[in-house]
């Protein structure tokens, strides 16, 4: 009986958790807050590394 009674209660305090969290956020920031915010600039790269780091992040965005 506690191999499935005692992971079903984690998963529905999973649950219960998850909801919460869920409708707190609601709360503090409102239904309409986006996730993404697609007015922001990315800085230009500053160094050799960052160049190629924003190269490689380029790439993989391009390519889906």
């Amino acid at each position: 009986m506690k191999d499935w009674f005692i992971p079903s209660i984690g998963f529905g305090l999973f649950i219960y958790f998850m909801l919460f969290v869920i409708l707190y956020t609601i709360k503090i920031g409102g239904a309409n807050v986006p996730l993404f915010d697609s007015q922001h600039q990315i800085a230009p790269p500053q160094t050799d590394a960052e160049k190629f780091l924003q190269d490689v992040s380029k790439s993989i965005k391009n390519s889906f």
